[in-house]
Protein backbone atom coordinates (compact mmCIF):
# COMPACT_ATOMS: atom_id res chain seq x y z
CA UNK A 1 0.00 0.00 0.00
CA UNK A 2 1.45 3.74 -0.93
CA UNK A 3 2.55 5.30 2.04
CA UNK A 4 2.17 9.24 2.04
CA UNK A 5 3.37 12.34 4.23
CA UNK A 6 1.25 15.32 4.23
CA UNK A 7 2.88 18.36 6.16
CA UNK A 8 0.41 21.02 6.82
CA UNK A 9 2.29 24.37 6.97
CA UNK A 10 -0.05 26.93 6.36
CA UNK A 11 -0.35 28.77 9.78
CA UNK A 12 0.35 32.15 10.46
CA UNK A 13 2.39 31.90 13.28
CA UNK A 14 1.29 35.04 15.42
CA UNK A 15 1.08 33.17 18.39
CA UNK A 16 4.83 33.54 18.29
CA UNK A 17 5.41 37.09 17.36
CA UNK A 18 7.56 38.83 16.94
CA UNK A 19 9.92 36.01 16.08
CA UNK A 20 7.13 34.95 13.60
CA UNK A 21 5.44 37.30 11.77
CA UNK A 22 2.08 36.93 8.63
CA UNK A 23 4.41 37.91 6.22
CA UNK A 24 7.51 35.61 7.68
CA UNK A 25 5.64 32.57 9.52
CA UNK A 26 7.55 30.34 11.85
CA UNK A 27 7.63 27.16 9.38
CA UNK A 28 9.45 29.58 6.80
CA UNK A 29 12.41 30.30 9.73
CA UNK A 30 15.76 29.11 10.92
CA UNK A 31 14.46 28.40 15.01
CA UNK A 32 16.88 25.78 15.81
CA UNK A 33 18.34 24.70 13.26
CA UNK A 34 19.99 25.28 9.86
CA UNK A 35 16.82 24.61 8.26
CA UNK A 36 13.10 26.27 8.14
CA UNK A 37 10.53 24.56 9.83
CA UNK A 38 8.97 22.76 7.05
CA UNK A 39 12.51 21.49 5.83
CA UNK A 40 13.65 20.28 9.22
CA UNK A 41 10.04 18.29 9.40
CA UNK A 42 10.74 16.45 6.23
CA UNK A 43 14.41 15.52 7.26
CA UNK A 44 13.30 13.76 9.88
CA UNK A 45 11.49 11.35 7.94
CA UNK A 46 12.63 11.14 4.20
CA UNK A 47 13.91 8.09 4.73
CA UNK A 48 10.75 6.80 5.03
CA UNK A 49 8.53 8.41 2.31
CA UNK A 50 9.37 8.80 -1.23
CA UNK A 51 9.81 12.36 -2.32
CA UNK A 52 7.29 11.96 -4.33
CA UNK A 53 4.48 11.05 -1.86
CA UNK A 54 5.48 13.92 0.37
CA UNK A 55 2.72 16.71 0.20
CA UNK A 56 3.33 20.06 1.86
CA UNK A 57 -0.28 22.24 2.24
CA UNK A 58 0.19 26.08 3.00
CA UNK A 59 -2.44 29.25 1.98
CA UNK A 60 -2.24 30.83 -0.85
CA UNK A 61 -0.57 33.86 0.52
CA UNK A 62 2.12 31.73 1.20
CA UNK A 63 2.76 30.17 -2.21
CA UNK A 64 5.30 32.07 -3.08
CA UNK A 65 7.69 31.10 -0.23
CA UNK A 66 6.81 27.76 -0.20
CA UNK A 67 7.95 27.50 -4.14
CA UNK A 68 11.52 29.06 -3.19
CA UNK A 69 11.56 27.19 0.55
CA UNK A 70 10.53 24.36 0.33
CA UNK A 71 12.93 21.18 -0.31
CA UNK A 72 13.48 20.99 -3.94
CA UNK A 73 13.27 17.38 -3.92
CA UNK A 74 9.40 17.96 -3.22
CA UNK A 75 7.70 18.11 -6.52
CA UNK A 76 6.22 21.45 -7.11
CA UNK A 77 3.18 19.64 -7.58
CA UNK A 78 3.18 18.15 -4.17
CA UNK A 79 2.51 21.80 -2.85
CA UNK A 80 -1.43 22.17 -2.04
CA UNK A 81 -2.56 25.94 -2.14
CA UNK A 82 -5.62 26.24 -0.15
CA UNK A 83 -7.76 29.40 -0.94
CA UNK A 84 -7.81 30.86 2.49
CA UNK A 85 -7.47 29.22 6.32
CA UNK A 86 -10.51 27.33 7.68
CA UNK A 87 -8.56 25.57 10.22
CA UNK A 88 -7.37 21.29 10.33
CA UNK A 89 -10.81 19.95 9.42
CA UNK A 90 -10.74 21.23 5.75
CA UNK A 91 -7.21 21.38 5.48
CA UNK A 92 -6.94 17.52 5.80
CA UNK A 93 -10.12 16.38 3.47
CA UNK A 94 -8.97 18.90 0.56
CA UNK A 95 -5.69 17.14 0.99
CA UNK A 96 -6.69 14.04 1.08
CA UNK A 97 -8.76 13.89 -1.99
CA UNK A 98 -5.87 15.79 -3.78
CA UNK A 99 -4.17 12.78 -3.02
CA UNK A 100 -6.16 10.30 -3.58
CA UNK A 101 -6.90 11.97 -7.22
CA UNK A 102 -2.85 12.80 -8.20
CA UNK A 103 -1.79 9.33 -6.51
CA UNK A 104 -4.41 7.04 -5.69
CA UNK A 105 -5.43 5.39 -2.25
CA UNK A 106 -3.10 4.82 0.51
CA UNK A 107 -2.17 5.44 4.02
CA UNK A 108 -1.50 9.13 5.13
CA UNK A 109 0.83 10.40 7.66
CA UNK A 110 -0.35 14.19 9.15
CA UNK A 111 2.12 16.17 10.86
CA UNK A 112 2.53 19.86 11.29
CA UNK A 113 5.23 21.63 10.64
CA UNK A 114 5.63 23.43 13.86
CA UNK A 115 6.93 20.36 16.06
CA UNK A 116 10.52 20.01 18.02
CA UNK A 117 11.42 16.26 18.14
CA UNK A 118 14.63 15.54 19.53
CA UNK A 119 15.19 11.60 18.87
CA UNK A 120 14.59 11.19 15.11
CA UNK A 121 15.52 7.19 15.25
CA UNK A 122 12.89 6.83 17.91
CA UNK A 123 10.32 8.78 16.50
CA UNK A 124 10.73 6.80 13.06
CA UNK A 125 10.17 3.75 14.50
CA UNK A 126 6.79 5.56 16.26
CA UNK A 127 6.13 6.48 12.54
CA UNK A 128 6.69 3.30 11.48
CA UNK A 129 4.55 1.60 14.17
CA UNK A 130 1.11 3.74 13.67
CA UNK A 131 1.79 3.18 9.39
CA UNK A 132 1.56 -0.53 10.13
CA UNK A 133 -1.50 -0.23 12.38
CA UNK A 134 -3.33 2.08 9.95
CA UNK A 135 -2.15 -0.34 7.03
CA UNK A 136 -3.72 -3.20 8.67
CA UNK A 137 -6.90 -1.91 10.33
CA UNK A 138 -9.81 0.88 10.21
CA UNK A 139 -7.93 2.37 13.03
CA UNK A 140 -7.47 6.66 13.50
CA UNK A 141 -3.78 6.16 14.96
CA UNK A 142 -1.81 9.20 16.59
CA UNK A 143 1.12 9.53 18.79
CA UNK A 144 0.88 10.08 22.28
CA UNK A 145 3.42 11.86 24.57
CA UNK A 146 3.62 11.02 28.21
CA UNK A 147 2.91 14.46 30.00
CA UNK A 148 5.38 16.19 32.00
CA UNK A 149 3.41 18.87 33.18
CA UNK A 150 -0.27 20.02 33.58
CA UNK A 151 -0.48 21.63 29.84
CA UNK A 152 -3.51 23.67 29.09
CA UNK A 153 -2.30 24.19 25.63
CA UNK A 154 -2.43 20.24 24.49
CA UNK A 155 -5.08 18.10 24.13
CA UNK A 156 -5.05 14.81 25.70
CA UNK A 157 -5.54 11.30 24.91
CA UNK A 158 -7.17 9.09 27.42
CA UNK A 159 -5.97 5.39 27.61
CA UNK A 160 -6.98 2.22 28.92
CA UNK A 161 -4.05 0.48 30.15
CA UNK A 162 -3.95 -2.68 27.91
CA UNK A 163 -1.11 -2.49 25.04
CA UNK A 164 -1.32 -4.92 22.04
CA UNK A 165 0.10 -5.00 18.85
CA UNK A 166 -2.09 -2.51 18.19
CA UNK A 167 -1.31 0.08 19.88
CA UNK A 168 -2.86 1.61 23.13
CA UNK A 169 -6.65 1.27 22.87
CA UNK A 170 -7.90 5.38 23.31
CA UNK A 171 -11.51 5.98 24.90
CA UNK A 172 -11.21 9.79 25.29
CA UNK A 173 -9.74 12.31 22.94
CA UNK A 174 -10.08 16.14 25.17
CA UNK A 175 -9.36 19.29 23.34
CA UNK A 176 -7.62 21.79 25.74
CA UNK A 177 -8.34 21.29 29.60
CA UNK A 178 -8.29 24.02 32.17
CA UNK A 179 -5.36 23.76 34.50
CA UNK A 180 -7.29 21.86 37.17
CA UNK A 181 -8.57 19.03 34.55
CA UNK A 182 -5.16 18.56 32.86
CA UNK A 183 -3.84 18.02 36.52
CA UNK A 184 -6.56 15.74 37.04
CA UNK A 185 -5.42 13.83 33.74
CA UNK A 186 -1.44 14.39 34.83
CA UNK A 187 -2.32 12.30 38.63
CA UNK A 188 -4.45 9.75 37.04
CA UNK A 189 -1.37 8.16 35.19
CA UNK A 190 -3.66 7.13 32.35
CA UNK A 191 -3.62 10.41 29.88
CA UNK A 192 -1.24 11.33 27.23
CA UNK A 193 -0.57 14.69 25.06
CA UNK A 194 -1.95 14.81 21.79
CA UNK A 195 0.72 15.19 19.35
CA UNK A 196 -1.38 16.27 16.39
CA UNK A 197 0.88 13.47 14.41
CA UNK A 198 -1.81 11.40 12.81
CA UNK A 199 -1.71 8.20 10.89
CA UNK A 200 -4.75 6.41 8.50
CA UNK A 201 -6.09 4.82 5.59
CA UNK A 202 -7.25 7.21 2.91
CA UNK A 203 -10.82 5.37 2.69
CA UNK A 204 -11.00 5.72 6.76
CA UNK A 205 -10.82 9.45 7.34
CA UNK A 206 -12.83 9.97 4.38
CA UNK A 207 -15.63 7.62 6.31
CA UNK A 208 -15.43 9.40 9.34
CA UNK A 209 -15.77 12.48 7.95
CA UNK A 210 -19.04 11.22 6.09
CA UNK A 211 -19.85 10.33 9.78
CA UNK A 212 -19.02 13.13 11.79
CA UNK A 213 -18.10 16.22 9.15
CA UNK A 214 -21.70 15.86 6.87
CA UNK A 215 -21.29 19.51 5.91
CA UNK A 216 -17.47 19.28 4.26
CA UNK A 217 -18.11 15.56 3.45
CA UNK A 218 -20.78 16.58 1.28
CA UNK A 219 -18.55 18.42 -1.59
CA UNK A 220 -16.60 15.55 -1.78
CA UNK A 221 -17.34 14.83 -5.28
CA UNK A 222 -17.32 18.77 -6.61
CA UNK A 223 -13.55 18.63 -5.35
CA UNK A 224 -12.97 15.52 -7.21
CA UNK A 225 -14.38 16.80 -10.27
CA UNK A 226 -12.32 20.25 -9.88
CA UNK A 227 -8.87 18.57 -8.73
CA UNK A 228 -6.03 19.14 -11.84
CA UNK A 229 -8.16 21.44 -13.58
CA UNK A 230 -8.40 25.20 -14.54
CA UNK A 231 -11.33 25.70 -12.32
CA UNK A 232 -10.10 24.45 -9.26
CA UNK A 233 -8.76 27.52 -7.76
CA UNK A 234 -12.10 29.35 -8.67
CA UNK A 235 -14.05 26.21 -6.98
CA UNK A 236 -12.13 25.64 -4.11
CA UNK A 237 -12.71 29.57 -2.95
CA UNK A 238 -16.18 29.00 -3.51
CA UNK A 239 -16.39 26.06 -0.98
CA UNK A 240 -14.19 27.38 1.23
CA UNK A 241 -16.36 30.45 1.83
CA UNK A 242 -18.99 28.49 2.47
CA UNK A 243 -17.22 25.76 4.79
CA UNK A 244 -17.41 25.05 8.33
CA UNK A 245 -14.19 26.20 10.30
CA UNK A 246 -13.17 23.50 12.56
CA UNK A 247 -10.58 21.46 13.65
CA UNK A 248 -9.92 17.77 12.94
CA UNK A 249 -9.34 17.17 16.60
CA UNK A 250 -13.31 18.66 16.93
CA UNK A 251 -14.89 17.53 14.11
CA UNK A 252 -13.89 13.95 13.71
CA UNK A 253 -11.01 13.01 16.69
CA UNK A 254 -13.45 13.85 19.71
CA UNK A 255 -16.20 11.96 18.09
CA UNK A 256 -14.67 8.75 16.68
CA UNK A 257 -14.67 5.69 18.45
CA UNK A 258 -12.08 3.99 16.47
CA UNK A 259 -8.69 5.42 17.79
CA UNK A 260 -5.60 3.66 18.37
CA UNK A 261 -2.01 5.46 20.16
CA UNK A 262 1.36 4.46 19.78
CA UNK A 263 3.23 6.10 23.06
CA UNK A 264 6.00 8.03 22.00
CA UNK A 265 9.61 7.26 23.31
CA UNK A 266 10.99 11.04 22.53
CA UNK A 267 11.03 14.52 23.85
CA UNK A 268 8.71 16.60 22.14
CA UNK A 269 6.81 20.16 21.77
CA UNK A 270 4.43 21.92 19.77
CA UNK A 271 6.71 25.29 18.96
CA UNK A 272 3.15 27.39 19.40
CA UNK A 273 3.84 30.21 21.51
CA UNK A 274 7.11 32.37 22.61
CA UNK A 275 7.24 29.87 26.45
CA UNK A 276 7.41 26.84 23.94
CA UNK A 277 9.85 27.97 21.97
CA UNK A 278 11.92 28.99 25.03
CA UNK A 279 11.72 25.90 26.60
CA UNK A 280 12.64 23.80 23.32
CA UNK A 281 15.92 25.69 23.66
CA UNK A 282 16.47 24.69 27.05
CA UNK A 283 15.70 20.95 25.71
CA UNK A 284 18.48 21.57 23.31
CA UNK A 285 20.91 22.73 26.00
Amino acid sequence: MNKYLLIMAGGAGTRLWPISTTNNPKQFLKLYNDEIMINETIKRVENLFDFDNIFIVINESQKEMAKRYVDSKIPRDNIIIEPMAKNTAMCIFYSTLKIKKMKGDGVIAVFSSDHYINNEKALQNSIQESLMIAEKNEYLVTIGIFPSYPATCYGYLGVKEKNDENGYIVDEFKEKPNYEKALEYVESGHYFWNSGMFFWKTSVILKNFEENLKDISFFQNEIMKCINTEFESKKMMQIYQNIENISIDKGIMEKANSIRMVKADFEWSDIGNIKSYFDTLRFRL
